[in-house]
């Protein structure tokens, strides 16, 4: 919806902090191009920048001010008509028709913790009380919002983004999280970034400034407030046909709920189940709605069921085309505003180019499917665990035998010793995701212990894997100004997932479902939705993932490493960089380079042009098809989709 910044320091002239506030704004107007605002008040200065999509008159503009109250919000309430009308009964007067202003004075009359409790959205927002003189930073449940924070020579500065806080005050990349980022795994941090001493608000988390107090931290929710032992035996006894009846209750609201906009709306249709369940209920409720896809040209395109779904449907499809030599040529832009090496989601360039298409036909808000895969174990890795207990059962006899033996076990089972890398990867993660495991397998202590750590799966999932995709859309989205919406993730379809017995999740069954899991079907309980709103194909549909071309296909000159960030992060001699070259996995060196310009864009202080400049000289793609004159002629006719 919008970008927010600010800054809160006592004791510093309000006139240099709103100077830094419209800095640090500017940083953001792709954020919401329509209009931006900052306000200052005693030691507290906010800005917003805004992306019109409820209420689009002045009086949804922000920040939001009255009686020493302001607001600065970025998101979407989805409850917020249920909010206004209790706030009306206790005689609040509202002038405009939007979300924020129900937020607004939610937090006057209700209190933060209270609000934020009872919100449901997505949001992060700073709310400044002048009587008390007190910032309160809050993001919301699952960290779709993006929100950072840094202390700098005894100012709190905030942002939507890094690069904003960069502009304010300069900021330098840790070269231990830098190295480590290679894997993949440093936007899935809770709180940490790649930058010293600036940090994420944790998902879920109010965080509090007072004058000569430190900081104060309050989680108002965690994924384990949502296990409840009653409600998953409340489940357990129903049929699968309640079950599904259910799912489809729940998704049907959500859906209904974040179709909420004045504003045209669209669907980003994979041709995948997610997003095509997505797109049957929303078609449903709004017949309007526009639907797009990314056509990567070539082998790997996905567009064929896409369009399937959307004949259907009875819609018009708006493809965007996406050739693989586009992965180098959109890779400077992606990392500038995904502010992370693109390690993990080379999807994030063709999901950036789809959202310009949005744009140009006139959307703001558009639906995707992320949040299924994690909530109801969609990714084969995680499905195929209910296989290997069958076919590593003598193995696994034979390691508990070993097990008693700590001396012996690593000579005869390696592999699964943990390796002084894996404790500095797990330790450079506070080994949070083993604390968070632990934690949440206990809170099932309803269920057999046997059982827990796969009903905790989703958990796991939501905690670590979906905050990267949910920055990736964030990001992508918002380099042509658009905004993301998650049905999976509404908050009463999240407590149904967490609770659901997993024999209603991954299902047995007869036929050979899958290769990577055989005799066990993925989601089967938003299969059965599909099957009633989808053609067959699309409801039984294999997971494929985003289909783009991988960084194994990276061809990189000599000396783009070793004269640049990487060579100074790693001290990368020219012998080593030639044996990197001609020796090491393709894929390592292809994450490098992402690191490479990563750290010319924020470490070395290159600008987007030379940056771009520098991969287009040295990077190019080996074993794939460029731009063909097919791409060109497709081109042509989405051309003319969007132009209609």
């Amino acid at each position: 919806m919008c970008g927010i910044a600010g800054i809160y320091a006592p004791g510093t002239d309000i006139d240099a902090l709103r100077s830094k506030t419209s800095r640090m704004i500017r940083e953001l107007k792709h954020r919401g191009p329509d209009s931006q605002g900052v306000w200052g008040e005693k030691h507290c200065a906010l800005g917003h920048t805004r992306l019109s999509i409820m209420d689009l008159s002045s009086a949804g503009h922000q920040p939001m001010v009255h009686d020493s109250h302001a607001l600065s919000f970025n998101g979407e309430i989805y409850n917020y008509l249920e909010l206004r009308t209790q706030l009306e009964t206790q005689g609040v007067v509202f002038r405009s028709t939007s979300d924020t202003e129900v937020l607004f004075y939610a937090l006057i009359h209700w209190g933060v913790e209270i609000t934020a409790k009872r919100l449901r959205g997505m949001f992060a927002f700073a709310y400044w009380n002048g009587h008390t003189e007190t910032l309160h930073l809050v993001r919301d449940r699952y960290g779709i919002k993006p929100l950072f924070w840094c202390q700098h020579n005894g100012m709190v500065l905030f942002a939507s983004e890094m690069k904003a806080i960069h502009s304010a005050v300069p900021l330098t990349i840790d070269p231990v999280r830098a190295a480590f980022a290679v894997s993949g795994l440093t936007d899935q941090y809770t709180s940490h970034t790649l930058f010293l001493g600036v940090e994420r608000v944790a998902a879920g988390t109010i965080l509090t400034f007072r004058t000569d107090t430190q900081p104060k931290i309050n989680p108002f929710y965690t994924f384990t407030d949502d296990i409840d032992g009653s409600y998953f035996r409340e489940l357990d006894r129903e049929s699968p046909q309640n079950i599904a009846q259910r799912f489809h209750e729940l998704m049907r609201a959500s859906t209904k709920s974040m179709l909420m906009s004045d504003v045209p709306m669209g669907v980003f249709l994979s041709g995948g189940l997610d997003s095509s369940l997505i797109a049957a209920h929303a078609n449903a409720l709004s017949p309007s709605i526009h639907m797009l896809t990314s056509n990567v040209v070539g082998p790997l395109s996905e567009t064929k069921s896409a369009r399937h779904v959307a004949e259907h449907l009875h819609h018009t499809l708006h493809e965007s085309l996406f050739a693989p030599d586009e992965l180098i040529t959109h890779l400077t832009a992606c990392t500038w505003h995904l502010e992370t090496p693109v390690t993990r989601h080379p999807s994030s360039m063709p999901m950036a180019k789809l959202a310009q298409l949005a744009r140009t036909i006139g959307i703001k808000p558009v639906l995707t499917g992320e949040g299924a895969d994690e909530l109801f174990i969609g990714y084969p890795r995680d499905v195929s665990n209910m296989l290997r207990p069958l076919g590593r059962a003598p193995f696994n006899a034979l390691k508990s035998v070993y097990d008693l033996s700590p001396t012996l076990y690593p000579f005869l089972f390696p592999e699964h010793s943990p390796t002084a890398a894996n404790h500095l990867e797990m330790l450079i993660q506070n080994y949070e995701r083993q604390t968070m495991r632990n934690a949440g397998c206990a809170v099932y202590d309803f269920l057999p212990a046997s059982k827990r750590e796969a009903q905790y799966s989703s958990i796991q999932q939501l905690r670590e894997g979906l905050l990267s995709l949910l920055a990736r859309n964030d990001r992508m989205g918002m380099i042509a100004s658009i905004e993301s919406r998650f049905p999976f993730l509404d908050e009463e379809l999240v407590r149904f997932a967490i609770n659901l017995p997993m024999r209603f999740k991954n299902a047995f069954t007869w036929r050979f479902f899958d290769r990577k899991h055989p005799f066990i079907m993925d989601k089967a309980v938003v299969r059965d939705n599909a099957r009633k709103l989808l053609p067959k194909s699309v409801a039984l549909r294999v997971k494929n993932g985003f289909p783009v071309h991988g960084y194994d296909c990276f061809r990189i000159k000599p000396g783009f490493l070793k004269n640049g960030f990487v060579g100074n992060l790693f001290s990368l001699t020219t012998a080593g960089e030639q044996y990197l070259l001609n020796y090491v996995d393709r894929t390592f060196v292809g994450r490098l380079a992402t690191i490479e310009v990563f750290g010319r864009l924020f470490g070395l202080g290159h600008t987007q042009e030379q940056t771009h400049a520098t991969v287009m000289e040295n990077i190019s793609m080996h074993g794939v098809p460029v731009r063909t004159t097919a791409y060109q002629n497709v081109g042509a006719r989405n051309e003319a989709i969007a132009s209609a």
